[in-house]
């Protein structure tokens, strides 16, 4: 036997479409604002699309709308249509429940005989609205730039420096970016919340190679290291990109050192996965993953959990931020507190892809008006870590 929330949601949407028929029979064509909102899809500016597509997939929506849509159109023809009859034996269905009995009363009443549309196929439609890219990339509006999003983030690399945009609804913006303009003044769609400088930003790595720090950054683009970057792979629900730092260490055996950076469909964080090459054979590796200290903030560090999480303030103009790190525990060996930075070490090795996540948020892009700690950031973090359940 299936649920009742598999049968009545589609029982209740052959009576709402036989309703409709009946009314418009009886010359009242105008749509109850409820039919509107179903048939647009939750076309609202207010929800974001991740919300409506829950509730175009949810039964028991369907249940609750079309259940008042029903008594609202119940309403209307009763005041139109006056056949005692009929409504002697519609209420006896009504006060029993009997979907299928109303339904076949008004077929009856009004001589009502066509195939109606099942709710899954309406619902397919509906959903189908929704079937677009949820992920996107960029590259070069100002070289050496490029950038990767879902719609809940984006995330953006130019010359090792890792940076962050802050979005005041969910949408792609990486299609919108343009030469010129300048990202650190609020745009339509958010700003650039991080000025990284001449740090590792959100994310940037350190080599450590027999202890010596071998930054994997070049801020301005200064120094020996040569920058190469691509799109890597491209779905709907997925996009990445790889960054490529070659000539990083020592001059006599120089590293290179790939990044593939990820953004996931519905996700805020980002996966990057860096993998060394070349060097030492010989030598002790460990990989840095840092973000860069703020002006303002309070920082915590969860071993157990693999997290480093900062909340602050930066600029007035971007105002409040929160900069995480969600990284594999059992490969931690120490954190640093560098001048600009905080800094957890890795234990790395040539040719075996390590996985960390990175996370930005931006107070003023968030819907609700809060006031978030660094305890509140370090929870959505733990939850982030959970997700990405590195080892």
């Amino acid at each position: 036997m299936k649920p009742l929330l598999e049968i009545v949601p589609s029982e209740l949407f052959l009576l709402y479409a036989r309703l409709r028929q009946a009314l418009t029979a009886a010359d009242m064509p105008d749509k109850h604002p409820l039919e509107t909102l179903l048939e647009s899809a939750y076309d609202l500016p207010q929800l974001p699309v991740d919300l409506r597509l829950r509730l175009l997939n949810s039964n028991e929506t369907w249940r609750y709308y079309l259940d008042l849509l029903k008594d609202s159109l119940i309403a209307s023809l009763r005041a139109k249509h006056s056949n005692p009859d009929f409504w002697t034996l519609f209420d006896a269905a009504r006060s029993n429940g009997a979907i299928m009995d109303m339904r076949v009363a008004l077929e009856k009443e009004f001589d009502l005989d066509d195939t109606l549309p099942a709710l899954s196929i309406v619902r397919n439609v509906l959903t189908a609205r929704y079937h677009r890219p949820r992920v996107a990339w960029a590259q070069d509006w100002v070289p050496p730039n490029i950038a990767w999003e879902s719609e809940r983030a984006v995330y953006r690399c130019y010359w090792g420096l890792f940076d962050f945009f802050g979005k005041k609804q969910d949408q792609l913006i990486c299609p919108l970016l343009k030469p010129g303009e300048d990202y650190h003044q609020e745009q339509e769609w958010g700003m650039d919340a991080l000025n990284v400088d001449d740090t590792c930003g959100l994310g940037g790595v350190t080599l450590y190679a027999n202890g010596e720090a071998y930054p994997v950054y070049s801020p301005e683009g200064k120094g020996g290291i040569v920058w190469s970057k691509r799109l890597l792979k491209e779905s709907k629900d997925s996009v990445s990109v790889e960054i490529t730092a070659e000539k990083v260490g020592p001059e006599t055996a120089p590293y290179t050192v790939r990044f593939q950076c990820t953004a996931l469909a519905d996700r805020k964080d980002s996966p990057i996965q860096v993998t060394l090459q070349g060097g030492d054979p010989d030598a002790v590796l460990e990989l840095g993953i840092g973000i860069r200290k703020l002006y303002q903030e309070s920082f915590a560090c969860d071993d157990e959990a693999g997290i480093l999480g900062s909340w602050g303030i930066q600029a007035p103009a971007i105002g409040w931020i929160g900069l995480g790190v969600v990284y594999p525990k059992s490969l931690a060996v120490r954190t640093e507190e560098l001048p600009v930075e905080h800094q957890v070490i890795l234990k790395a090795e040539s040719g075996k892809p390590l996985t960390y996540h990175i996370q930005g948020t931006w107070l003023k892009g968030r819907r609700f008006s809060r006031c978030p700690t660094l305890v509140n950031w370090m929870s959505e973090l733990k939850t982030t870590s959970q997700l990405a359940a590195l080892q």
